[in-house]
């Protein structure tokens, strides 16, 4: 800080300047840095997705596969987006402690905070280190919080209001909570927590909190960022492995290594490069191919193992995090807002100005905005920012702030209003869809109200594919209607869905059965 201080008031700040280190070009090499610390916080995350990964294993190894082996054979992809969703739930949270949206009384901070408990776990890993995987309490710890946040909880309703939402839904995936898939909780009955060594939590807190040896603080970070670093993690499958196997880089493919020994020597680095993109040259090469056990083949891969990702050969069974076909061919592309921001200006300018000189509130926030393939929801984000900016200029011109909810500042409330109500995206990735309603709730986060709902206008599909009239007229030329009784089922199922997402709309926030009641809504569209 006496840093930072000193660069901007310094005497060599006052007194002949260079351009180099006037104000505009230190804000503008800020911008650009956030970039490469995206890029950093992208590796951390998936490290820590991995090491998720490992302590459920662990877990699970514990219970003899009551945990997770079943989720294993039959839907593999239930397991990543638990975990997924986990990490989902623990940025979310630092970025309210950060925002100062949750309490900041001692029984929370020293009891159920997430800044709490790593600064607990760092003490104990100083103290204690070689007991770290030999210890518990911490994953719970954050089970309790998670139901706190969903339920709300406190002596007053005011201490932590229910946010509810899909984000922190127990029953999303039971298994988080060491539950059946098809199970319901309910209270009172006990719960069998998943044992996950205290050590596991501690690395995955610092791989989400410390950059370079410092303290992040995810209120300095733009929501943009935090959604793009989060769609680094996009792409994966959870798989079994079927032989010994080990990850290797540059995309952190994970290849069998018993099946590459059983295939003729002179064909090992082909399919190698074919399958992982993992190219030998040298000694390497030719260490491959005379390879004839695993130890030999790992001796040859040597600097190719991606050794944050597997330290160590995984055994037949283990699960572990294999990059999708789609996510070794594109990646993932940081979004800053220094691009979001011209492009949405420009692209809303037309339709703003086609509005009149002075719109009214309610004449913007009938305008709808779509993003065909939103993956983490960087450009509704900044569309939410600048309609909402519009929506107060005209309450203030219009002298209708002093109608608006006194717990709730006139932007915020705002923003709430143009999320509600204007904005829509679709992403063929589920977990895409996920995260955008995140960076929406982050952008739009109120300390005293539940999660926007935006349930019913972030969807998962495909923008490219849909139905036409062809298709239409085949399926009308094979069923029993007929094309005028299939046009007039068609229109009136139309209207009534159109009924309901209309009550969605413009449900009353302030309602306490708001998220219930909307959810309703939405199955009755649907």
């Amino acid at each position: 800080i006496l840093g930072a201080l000193e660069m901007l008031i310094g005497a060599d700040r006052l007194f002949n300047v260079p351009s180099d280190r006037r104000l505009p070009k230190i804000l503008s090499d800020s911008r650009d840095y956030q970039a490469e610390v995206s890029t950093k916080l992208a590796d951390q995350v998936l490290d820590a997705l991995w090491e998720l990964l490992r302590g459920f294993q662990a877990a699970d190894a514990a219970v003899a596969g009551a945990l997770l082996q079943e989720l294993a054979k039959t839907d593999p992809q239930h397991i990543y987006g638990g975990l997924l969703t986990t990490l989902m739930r623990l940025v979310f949270l630092l970025y309210a402690e950060d925002e100062g949206l949750m309490p900041d009384d001692s029984v929370y901070q020293q009891n159920y905070s997430v800044s709490g408990l790593y600064e607990r776990l760092r003490e104990d890993a100083g103290n204690y280190p070689d007991t770290m995987d030999l210890r518990y309490g911490a994953w719970t710890w954050l089970l309790s919080l998670f139901r706190l946040v969903y339920d709300g909880g406190g002596y007053t309703p005011e201490y932590l209001p229910a946010r509810h939402g899909q984000l922190f839904e127990p029953d999303e995936y039971p298994f988080l909570e060491g539950r059946d898939r098809t199970s319901h909780f309910q209270k009172g009955e006990p719960v069998e927590v998943p044992r996950i060594p205290d050590g596991v939590i501690y690395r995955v807190l610092e791989n989400l909190l410390m950059l370079d040896g410092e303290r992040l603080s995810y209120r300095s970070l733009d929501v943009e960022q935090i959604g793009s670093v989060y769609e680094a993690i996009m792409g994966f499958e959870v798989q079994v492995a079927q032989g010994l196997s080990i990850a290797v880089r540059p995309k952190d493919v994970v290849v069998n290594v018993e099946a590459l020994l059983s295939i003729k020597p002179k064909d090992r680095a082909k399919v190698l490069k074919d399958e992982a993109e993992c190219k030998l040259t040298g000694k390497a090469l030719t260490a491959l191919s005379e390879a004839k056990t695993p130890e030999e083949l790992l001796a040859a891969l040597d600097r190719k193992v991606s050794s944050s990702r597997t330290p160590n050969l995984l055994p037949v069974g283990s699960l572990f995090l294999q990059p999708g076909e789609e996510r070794r061919r594109t990646g993932s592309h940081y979004t800053p807002r220094k691009l979001t921001q011209p492009i949405v200006e420009t692209t809303l300018r037309p339709v703003l100005e086609g509005l009149g000189e002075r719109p009214t509130a309610e004449q913007i926030l009938e305008l709808k905005v779509c993003d065909l393939a939103m993956g983490s929801g960087a450009f509704l984000v900044e569309v939410c920012r600048q309609l909402a900016e519009k929506v107060l200029e005209a309450w203030t011109r219009d002298d209708q702030l002093q109608d608006l909810p006194d717990d709730v500042e006139p932007l915020l409330a705002a923003r709430r209003l143009v999320a509600q109500r204007c904005l829509y995206g679709v992403d063929k990735n589920p977990f895409a869809v996920n995260l955008a309603k995140l960076s929406l709730w982050l952008v739009t986060l109120a300390k005293d109200r539940p999660f926007t709902f935006v349930d019913h206008a972030l969807k998962c599909g495909d923008s490219l594919v849909g139905v036409g009239k062809p298709q239409v007229s085949r399926f009308m030329a094979a069923s029993d209607l007929s094309e005028s009784a299939l046009i007039n089922m068609l229109e009136e199922n139309a209207q009534k869905s159109k009924f309901y997402r209309d009550l969605i709309a413009f449900a009353d926030e302030r309602a306490d059965e708001d998220d219930e009641q909307k959810r309703g809504y939405l199955k009755q569209a649907d």
